[in-house]
C-alpha cells in the first residue's frame, strides 16, 4: 500500500472513531501519533517548531495535575497519564497535520456523526428501552425474535437515544463542533450560489436535521441550551443578508423541543422549572443542586490542590432515595477541574479557555463562526455536564482548539503571503 492511500486512511480512521468509539479512537490516534513523529524526524533542517500560544497554559495545566496528585499521595498514578492524554489531540491537530488532512478528517468526522445521529433517529422510532437499573427491556413485538445484542444496540437507555455511545450526554457533546462546521459549509455554499453543488446541498440539509434530531433524542438538556446558544451567535455572526437563516434555524430547534413529543416538552420545561417535567427530571435536578453544594464544601476543605485526579467523592442523596449515592463527577466540568486539582487548576483552565477563545477569534472566515459556537455550546453544556472528564468529549474538544490553531496559522500565512 502506497504511503498517501496509508495517510487518507489513517486520516478516515480518526475522523470516524473520534464520534464513533472510544476505544477505536486510541487505535487511530496513535497511527497518527506515529506519523506524526515520523514528519519531525523527517523534518527538513531549519524547519521550526511553530509555537503557539495554548502550549504555555496547558504545559502549566498538566503539571500543576501532576502536583495536585503528588500532594494527595499518588494514590491513583494511572490517572495523571489518563487524565492529560487528550491533551495530545491538540498538538495533532495544531501541529502535526497539513490544512487538507485536517480537511479530510472533519469530512471524515461530520459523515460519521450524521450516521451515528441516523442511529440515535432508529433508536427513538423502535420502541425498544433498556432500564440500566434494574437491567430490564421493553421490547416491542416485532423485536421479541431479535438476537439480545441486535435489540440492545437499537434501544433507548431510559428513554434516551444513545447511538454507539453509552451515555446519552456524550452522543450529544460529540455532536456540537459536526453541527455548527456543517451548517458554517451549507451557509458558505449559498453564498457562493454554486447551482450544480444543489444536490451536496440538500444532503449537506438532510445531514444538518439528523443531527439535530439526534440532539434533540437524546434529551441531553445542557446540550439543548448549548446548541441553541451557538446557533444565536451564529445568527449574529452572519453576513446581514443571512442573519434570518440562524434565527429560523433556532425557532425550528425550539419547536422541536415542544412538538417532537409529550416527553421531550416536559423534559425542554423542566429546564427552567424544578416542578416540571417527570419524577425523574426532577430528581435528576435536585441531585444536580446537591452535587453543585456537596462540591463547594469540598473545595473550601481542599481549596490549593484538590482531591487529585479521579478521587472526587461526593455523597449525596436526594429523594426518593434513602441511603446516599457516591458520585465520582459534580455534572459541572467547572467544579470538576477546581476539585480534581483545587483552584490553582481551575484559574490554570480559564487561562487555557480565554487564549483559547482569543486564538478562535482571529482564525478566518468562514470556519471562525463554527469554531465560536461550538465553543460557547461546550461551555454552556460544562455547567451542567462534566465533560472534561469524559475522555470521547474531550478529545474532540481538545482537538477542536488544534484545529483552531491550525487555521489561525494557516490565516497568518495567507495573509503574508498576500502583503
Amino acid at each position: 500500500m502506497n504511503q498517501p492511500r496509508t495517510r487518507q486512511i489513517i486520516f478516515a480512521l480518526v475522523g470516524i472513531t473520534l464520534v464513533v468509539s472510544i476505544s477505536a479512537s486510541y487505535f487511530a490516534i496513535a497511527l497518527l501519533f506515529f506519523l506524526w513523529m515520523n514528519r519531525i524526524f523527517h523534518k527538513p533542517k531549519g524547519e521550526r517548531w511553530t509555537p503557539s500560544p495554548l502550549n504555555l497554559p496547558i504545559l502549566f495545566y498538566i503539571l500543576w495535575g501532576i502536583v495536585a496528585c503528588a500532594s494527595n499521595g499518588f494514590s491513583n498514578p494511572r490517572e495523571i497519564y489518563s487524565g492529560h492524554d487528550a491533551f495530545l489531540l491538540f498538538f495533532l491537530f495544531s501541529q502535526g497535520i497539513e490544512a487538507d488532512e485536517l480537511t479530510s478528517i472533519t469530512r471524515w468526522f461530520i459523515f460519521a456523526s450524521v450516521f451515528v445521529g441516523f442511529i440515535g433517529i432508529l433508536q427513538f422510532f423502535s420502541q425498544a428501552n433498556f432500564q440500566p437499573t434494574p437491567r430490564t427491556f421493553d421490547i416491542p413485538a416485532y423485536m421479541q425474535a431479535w438476537p439480545l445484542r441486535l435489540v440492545h444496540f437499537f434501544s433507548l437507555r431510559n428513554g434516551r437515544a444513545v447511538g454507539s455511545r453509552s451515555h446519552p450526554l456524550t452522543y450529544a457533546e460529540c455532536f456540537i463542533p459536526a453541527l455548527f462546521i456543517l451548517l458554517t459549509w451549507l451557509l458558505f455554499m449559498h453564498l457562493q450560489r454554486n447551482k450544480s453543488s444543489w444536490k451536496i446541498v440538500v444532503a449537506g440539509g438532510g445531514g444538518l436535521a439528523t443531527l439535530l434530531l439526534g440532539i434533540l433524542f437524546s434529551q441531553s438538556r445542557g446540550v439543548w441550551l448549548g446548541v441553541g446558544l451557538g446557533l444565536v451567535i451564529n445568527s449574529l455572526l452572519l453576513p446581514k443578508k443571512l442573519k434570518y437563516v440562524g434565527l429560523v434555524g433556532l425557532i425550528l430547534f425550539g419547536s422541536l423541543l415542544w412538538f417532537a413529543s409529550p416527553q421531550i416538552r416536559t423534559r425542554a420545561q423542566s429546564i427552567f422549572s424544578m416542578t416540571s417535567g417527570s419524577a425523574a427530571d426532577q430528581q435528576s435536578s435536585a441531585t444536580r443542586f446537591s452535587l453543585w453544594k456537596a462540591a463547594l464544601q469540598e473545595i473550601k476543605q481542599k481549596p490549593l490542590f484538590g482531591n487529585g485526579l479521579k478521587e472526587v467523592e461526593l455523597r449525596v442523596s436526594t429523594p426518593p432515595e434513602a441511603v446516599g449515592k457516591t458520585w465520582s463527577e459534580t455534572h459541572n466540568s467547572f467544579l470538576q477541574v477546581a476539585l480534581d486539582r483545587g483552584l490553582v487548576g481551575l484559574g490554570l483552565f480559564l487561562w487555557i479557555l480565554i487564549v483559547a477563545l482569543g486564538t478562535i477569534l482571529r482564525t478566518p472566515k468562514p470556519w471562525r463562526t463554527a469554531l465560536l459556537a461550538s465553543f460557547a455550546a461546550f461551555m454552556v453544556a460544562g455547567l451542567t455536564e462534566s465533560w472534561i472528564g469524559d475522555k470521547e468529549v474531550a478529545m474532540i474538544f481538545w482537538a477542536l482548539l488544534g484545529a483552531a490553531e491550525h487555521l489561525r496559522r494557516q490565516g497568518n500565512r495567507d495573509e503574508k503571503i498576500k502583503n
